[in-house]
């Protein structure tokens, strides 16, 4: 009897253990993560101070590595451009590819073929 309530009292104390590390956990992912929304699937930094044309939320963001004809290397990543791309930078929502330099921070929209259908500079 003695050996199952020492046991019992173990998983109690293992038990609340495992509890306060899941809070402080889940606490401090609010903290680290507090400034990246991820509304509807999309990912949006509060820090960009980016126009009203601006879409709410990108399928991506990163460095601009690689630009070439039919495709960008983003943060790493090769990403194809679609046949009816569209480019956005701060000014304007209508630009072209031109405005766009290797080292600029970009956000991207995907289609359902995970080609680049937009693309916005961020700075």
């Amino acid at each position: 009897m003695q050996v199952m309530q020492r046991h019992d009292k173990n998983w109690r104390k293992f038990a609340a253990a495992a509890l306060c590390v899941a809070v402080v956990a889940l606490l401090a992912s609010g903290v680290i993560f507090g400034n990246l929304s991820h509304a509807a699937g999309k990912i949006f930094l509060e820090e960009w101070k980016l126009p009203a044309f601006y879409p709410r939320g990108f399928d991506g963001y990163g460095r601009l590595d690689m630009i070439f004809e039919d495709r960008l290397v983003i943060s790493d990543t090769s990403r194809k451009l679609s046949s009816s791309v569209v480019y956005g930078v701060p000014s304007s929502s209508h630009a072209s590819k031109s405005a766009f330099r290797v080292g600029n921070m970009v956000g991207y929209l995907l289609n359902h073929q995970r080609e680049i259908v937009s693309l916005w500079l961020i700075k």
